[in-house]
This record gives structure tokens, C-alpha cells and sequence, in this order.
């Protein structure tokens, strides 16, 4: 009895790993052609893809490739250049996910000028559906982004974001979310008051929200936003975290567009250091001086104690409406239309 169960178990292993490697030699054969397609069509489009179709490997359980220094780019001539590898694969059972690496050295040009990238990692995924790409996954260490048309340069030690659903519900309406967080991020050139009034360095941003509405993305940028906001479009923030110097705020509530394409909504902040900052912007003259003692008003009266650090705890509503951001019932400034 024991003997024939033995036998049995092998011959199911047997069956078994047999059905794997099929689906994986199966998988393997929809990959290659799928690149090769994709290459093929990139280029009737009038697009450049400059790769040699990778093998596919991975058995067998995964289905990786490497591709060696890629270049694309659209035919209105924006371009990218690759590192000199950029490694994806997916897992068998996942074929939608592609998982990626591409440390190292990028190269753009765009209409924002040429730009590189240098990161000593960047990993992430895309998830594809029925529609093309529907979530992206990315995240950075110790990046450098550089403009090499205006010799200037951004850097973070650490970027993550996650974005998606990036196809319409019901056909119509968007409702993307996305996570944001960055941290250790160096002030640019040029932004010595900044650094004066907090610090150097921004330690810690986080956003987190949906952007909900239609969305007209291949209408020019004002008609686009028009469409958005008078279908309704908002833009709700869950989380706004920020830790720079003495100061952090967290809060949340949404935003959209007035008539006169200027923002309009409601945040709510609890913050710490804001008074400090504030009195520290009055003695630099970078407040109104009419504006000023009713700020200061204002912020004492909302004070709720310290926390342990000795910092002032302030919970503020920030408004945006009719074209003034407002502290409470304290106008700040006016707000410029975008566009």
C-alpha cells in the first residue's frame, strides 16, 4: 500500500513539473514575441527602439530578460537612453506585472531641455489590464536629477511612488490614486532664505491622495483643466506630511479649479514650529506689515500647547477662494490663475 502511494506521488510530481515547464517554455514563447512585436510597432509609429531582442530566462519560476542599453524615442523626438542594463520579469503566474531594475545613468531629452538621471537603485512594477498600463510602481535612492541646458540639479536620498488606476472608471470618469514619499531633499541653488528660515534640507514629504474627474489628456493644458473642473474634477489630499527643520505639518482636505482656473478648497493642518516660523518671516519683512499682528493674533489663539520639543501646536484651516488664501478669517495673498 505505502509502495503504491509512493508511486503515485511521484507520478503526480512528474506530471506536475512537466505542466510547469510547459507553461514556462509557453510564457517564454509570448514574451520574445511580444518585445519583438511591440519593437516593431514602436518603429512603424516613426519611433526609435534601439535594443536587441533579449532572451528570455527565469525557469522555472519567473520569466526575466535583460535588455542592454535601450534607447526610445517618440517621433516628435523626445528621447530616453538607458543605463547599460535594465532588467525585467515577472513572475510565471503574474504574466501582468512586470517588475524592473535600471540603476545607473539615464539620459533625456524633452522640451524641459536635456536632462540625466543618475540613481544607485531604481526598481519598481507596471501593471497592465485590458487597456495598457493600469498602476506604476517606482522608488529611488540616492538620486540626481540634472538639467544640463541651465546647469541645475535636484537630489533626494529617497523617492517611492505608487500610482493607479491609470485607466478611466466606467469608461468615463478618473480616479487615480496616488502615494508620494520623499526624503533628504537638498534646498536647489538659489534658496538661501529657505535655508535661513528652516533648514537646508527638506527631511520628510509625503502626500497621499486621489485625483478624481475627467481627464482630456490630449487637450492642451488649459482646455484640459477645464474639462476636469467642469466635470466635477477635485483633487483630494488624505495625507500632507512635511518635516523641515523646526517645522511639521500633517493634514488633508481637496482642491479644485475656480472659473478663473486659480485653486479653490480646504486643507486642514496640525502643525508644530509654524508660530516660531512665522515670527522668524516677521522680523525678515517677508510678511505685510498689516497682515502680520493679525496672523500672529490668529495663530495664538489657535495654539493648543507644546509638544515635547517645546514647539507651539496649531491646528489652522488654509482656504483657497475667490482668488485669496486665507489662514482662517486672515487673507494671506492673493492667488494667480494657472494658467
Amino acid at each position: 500500500m505505502l509502495r503504491r502511494l509512493v508511486i503515485l506521488l511521484a507520478v503526480l510530481l512528474v506530471l506536475a513539473g512537466g505542466a510547469l515547464a510547459g507553461f514556462w517554455f509557453y510564457g517564454r514563447g509570448l514574451v520574445a514575441e511580444g518585445i519583438a512585436g511591440w519593437q516593431q510597432d514602436w518603429r512603424a509609429l516613426g519611433g526609435t527602439a534601439d535594443f536587441t531582442p533579449p532572451p528570455v530566462e527565469g525557469f522555472p519560476l519567473r520569466l526575466s530578460t535583460r535588455f542592454l542599453a535601450p534607447t526610445l524615442a517618440l517621433p516628435s523626438g523626445e528621447t530616453w537612453r538607458g543605463p547599460p542594463s535594465v532588467d525585467a520579469w515577472a513572475w510565471l503566474w503574474s504574466f501582468q506585472t512586470v517588475h524592473f531594475e535600471a540603476p545607473g545613468h539615464h539620459e533625456l531629452e524633452l522640451p524641459a531641455g536635456r536632462l540625466v538621471l543618475d540613481a544607485e537603485t531604481l526598481d519598481g512594477s507596471i501593471a497592465f489590464g485590458d487597456m495598457g498600463p493600469e498602476r506604476l510602481t517606482l522608488a529611488l535612492t540616492q538620486a540626481t536629477l540634472a538639467n544640463r541646458d541651465m546647469a541645475a540639479s535636484l537630489h533626494a536620498d529617497a523617492l517611492a511612488l505608487s500610482v493607479g488606476p491609470l485607466v478611466p472608471q466606467d469608461g468615463k470618469d478618473y480616479a487615480i490614486a496616488f502615494d508620494g514619499d520623499l526624503k533628504g531633499f537638498p534646498l536647489p541653488d538659489g534658496n538661501a532664505l529657505g535655508a535661513q528660515l528652516l533648514a537646508p534640507t527638506i527631511e520628510h514629504l509625503h502626500l497621499a491622495g486621489t485625483l478624481k474627474g475627467p481627464l482630456a489628456l490630449e487637450a492642451e493644458p488649459r482646455a484640459a483643466a477645464a474639462r476636469w473642473r467642469d466635470g466635477g474634477g477635485v483633487l483630494e489630499l488624505s495625507q500632507v506630511e512635511l518635516a523641515w527643520g523646526d517645522l511639521a505639518l500633517k493634514g488633508s482636505g481637496s482642491l479644485t479649479l475656480d472659473e478663473a482656473f486659480r485653486p479653490k478648497g480646504k486643507l486642514l493642518f496640525e502643525s508644530a514650529g509654524l508660530l516660531a516660523l512665522v515670527e522668524r518671516m516677521d522680523q525678515a519683512g517677508l510678511i505685510d506689515p498689516e497682515v502680520a499682528p493679525a496672523l500672529k493674533t490668529a495663530l495664538k489663539a489657535l495654539a493648543a500647547g507644546q509638544d515635547k520639543t517645546g514647539r507651539d501646536l496649531v491646528t489652522l484651516p488654509v482656504t483657497a477662494q475667490d482668488g485669496v488664501l486665507s489662514l482662517g478669517i486672515v487673507p494671506l495673498g492673493r492667488l494667480s490663475p494657472l494658467f
